[in-house]
């Protein structure tokens, strides 16, 4: 099962290569089923998560199943709504081999076949970004972040002489698995991944940002409370930015977003499933949105809000509860003290969070959007909900249980009935500018250097992988 799981979106890729030399409808119509073919196999990935099936050093469990499933759902989803009326084939083919390569990274039980997967994701959305332009500081992000994932997997699989992924990395070797993660997931705001935010080569956010969160449970013991500060401290800078600026920046709202979740993640492994799929939905409605505008406000906002019947608000949860018993479990008043912060700040995240949805929800735009962009945000939000509404601790509340999905369930269809019965007139709004990429614009000899040096760094990358996954398969660690 496992294997027609994963492989099967390689194929897509090989379809839509086959297909490249039709033309105008012909090909947008291929490109579009063949994404709609890929997210309903990453739906069988999710609804079969639970089979525990193996395929050699691959193994299917909940949650590596339910990580890759949406990760690359969501990634399917922009293809569908956007490469298709483009004719962007490449786009497409690009997005099935890293999708493959996802499903493979998360549910590796050895380190060298996982850097192998690792290092295609990194390589597509490369070539992806290249072919669309886009920064150099992109392609240096991903590079850099290979060099510090594929190093230190690497020194610490040889010192432990085990071939196993690591259920936890000695400190010297998680500064740089820590570096890893921060580039791959778009940490700083504008610049790093979110260079690829604005066109079609938005569909690899999710997947460069499912395979960062896939590692932490590998590097983090849930005590790393000096990391999960600095990410919500560099959250609620970012969320501060957005507030101030006059127009909305989408490499920004995206990194706020992306951060409080991976500081919630880095305290509390267990909620890497949900934090990485919260994660890849809100960057996929934000990626979306210069194709939704005027409509799936509402939708759009619901996903960034965090708010309750949501996967995100599980996630906030669960990072509160760990927080408050570290801190009130602590030893000494040092020891609890970055815990007390992390649990006075976090309310203030989801604060944030919630008032900005608001904001988005209210937003008077000019109406450009296009149909299939609109249906596909619905089917985000859509799964946003399911996935917040499931009793399953995966991806539930925490695994709640009925009762709790029940009432949400219950508030959910309160809160809409509400807004669609109670008369009342709506205050006046201004029409709002359109949103920004909000990626940083870089040009001459420094966007140049910057090419090169990727570059370097990139076959550096490529050697230290061919070579460990040489030294495995010569030792024998299949």
């Amino acid at each position: 099962m496992l294997a027609s799981l994963s492989l099967v979106h390689a194929v897509l890729a090989l379809i839509l290569l086959a297909g490249r030399g039709l033309e105008g409808a012909g090909r947008a119509r291929l490109i579009r089923a063949v994404a709609i073919a890929g997210g309903a196999a990453a739906a069988l990935l999710l609804l079969f998560r639970g089979a525990d099936s193996v395929w050699g050093a691959q193994r299917l469990d909940p949650q590596s199943g339910a990580l890759a499933a949406v990760a690359v759902f969501c990634a399917w989803a922009i293809v569908a709504a956007v490469a298709g009326e483009e004719g962007r084939w490449d786009i497409g083919a690009l997005v099935g081999a890293a999708s493959t390569a996802l499903i493979l990274f998360a549910t590796s039980r050895w380190a060298a076949p996982a850097l192998l997967f690792w290092a295609v994701i990194g390589a597509a959305a490369v070539v992806a970004g290249r072919a669309a332009g886009a920064r150099a500081y992109t392609w240096l992000a991903v590079v850099l972040a290979d060099l510090c994932v594929l190093g230190a997997l690497a020194a610490h699989s040889l010192a432990e002489e085990s071939w196993r992924m690591p259920t936890e990395v000695p400190p010297p070797l998680l500064i740089p698995l820590v570096a890893g993660v921060v580039l791959r997931v778009g940490v700083a705001p504008k610049t790093g991944i979110w260079g690829l935010m604005g066109g079609v080569e938005a569909a690899f956010l999710p997947l460069l940002i499912g395979s960062g969160f896939a590692l932490v449970p590998a590097a983090s013991g849930g005590d790393e409370v000096a990391v999960a500060l600095g990410l919500l401290v560099v959250a609620l800078a970012a969320v501060a930015w957005s507030v101030l600026v006059t127009r909305m920046q989408l490499a920004v709202v995206a990194s706020w977003i992306v951060c409080l979740l991976l500081a919630v993640v880095w305290i509390e492994p267990s909620t890497a499933a949900r934090a990485a799929a919260t994660a890849a939905l809100a960057v996929g409605a934000l990626a979306l949105w210069p194709w939704t505008s005027g409509r799936a406000r509402s939708e759009r906002a619901l996903l960034l809000g965090l708010v309750p019947a949501t996967i995100g608000f599980g996630v906030v949860l669960a990072g509160a509860a760990a927080s408050f018993e570290r801190a009130t479990s602590a030893a000494s008043v040092a020891t609890a003290a970055p815990w007390f912060a992390f649990a006075a700040l976090l309310p203030a995240a989801l604060a944030a969070a919630v008032t900005l949805g608001a904001s988005w929800a209210r937003r008077v735009e000019a109406e450009t959007y296009r149909p299939p962009a609109v249906l596909t945000l619905w089917a985000l939000a859509a799964l946003g909900v399911v996935l917040g509404l499931s009793p399953r601790p995966e991806l539930g509340f925490g695994g709640g249980g009925t009762r709790s999905t029940l009432l949400y369930l219950a508030a959910a269809v309160a809160g809409v009935l509400a807004a669609r019965l109670i008369p009342g007139q709506a205050p006046a709004l201004s029409a709002a500018e359109e949103p920004a990429s909000g990626a940083l614009a870089l040009h001459g000899p420094w966007a140049t250097w910057l090419a090169r040096l990727a570059l370097v760094l990139g076959l550096l990358a490529l050697v230290i992988v061919l070579w460990f996954t040489y030294t495995g398969l010569r030792l024998g660690f299949l």
